[in-house]
């Protein structure tokens, strides 16, 4: 699925395509209207047993999905979590990701204890990931409409409805990290409201399968504590606009618990 570009990725594509005989191949051009837009658009178009997802700035190594694949087969599972490494466009140099122990998970109760996934924030991307079409078309699982933290929602509806999970020791997805990662000031004035919403999702979950909930305040703490420093940052904002917005998230029992 491609967002119409100014980079001629269009007619580049349809060259590759062209070359290589992909003729199973099909090109999506859409109207920008976001990227759980264009998911969810590929997702309807999607033909195959397994779907993942790859975003536009980043790469992977040519065995990405080989592995993925012959992971989940093996394990007979329905979902697959693989590990990723960080490329530092700035200095173009390889850096260290996270790479998650290669178990499998036959329960989603024995799942929601691997606190590394969910500490280390794997859980909240839908790359480094491999889904079942059946799952997700069955159950109508789809992108919801928000300005952040869609992939999380994604994988949290998605959790909702699986047996078991396979982590994969692999490292073949490469997360380029740019200048305009480095803790962008940008933020939905309802930010912290996504997240509890959010964060709740997990509590249901959690609470569904007994789950230790102290690894939701882990996982969350890292959410809220960035949103704080975007705030503190923005230069948009006014001394009182910041106060008041920290004193939202600080005066909230559920983020205080985070943060104690």
């Amino acid at each position: 699925t491609l967002f119409r570009s100014s980079y001629n990725s269009e007619s580049i594509i349809e060259q590759y395509i062209k070359i290589n005989a992909l003729n199973d191949w099909e090109l999506i051009n859409l109207e920008n209207k976001g990227v759980a837009n264009a998911r969810n658009v590929g997702l309807s178009k999607a033909k195959g047993k397994y779907v993942a997802f790859v975003d536009s700035d980043d790469f992977v190594d040519d065995f990405y999905i080989e592995d993925m694949i012959l992971n989940m087969q093996k394990n007979n599972s329905d979902w697959c979590i693989a590990g990723y490494k960080r490329f530092n466009n700035n200095i173009k140099q390889m850096e260290s990701g996270f790479v998650p122990d290669s178990k499998y998970y036959n329960s989603i109760n024995d799942f929601l204890n691997y606190d590394s996934i969910f500490v280390n924030g794997l859980i909240h991307p839908c790359w480094a990931k491999l889904y079942k079409m059946d799952i997700i078309v069955n159950n109508n699982i789809q992108f919801p409409k928000q300005s952040l933290s869609e992939d999380t929602s994604f994988n949290i509806n998605y959790l909702q409805h699986i047996q078991s999970v396979s982590c994969l020791r692999n490292s073949s997805y490469i997360y380029v990290i740019s200048s305009s990662d480095t803790l962008s000031t940008s933020l939905p004035d309802n930010i912290f409201d996504l997240y509890l919403k959010i964060h709740k999702q997990f509590i249901d979950i959690f609470n569904e399968y007994n789950g230790q909930k102290i690894i939701i305040n882990k996982m969350m703490y890292a959410q809220y504590y960035s949103a704080i420093l975007k705030i503190l940052i923005n230069s948009s904002l006014s001394y009182f606009d910041k106060k008041m917005k920290i004193d939202y998230a600080l005066n909230n029992k559920i983020i205080e618990g985070c943060f104690k």
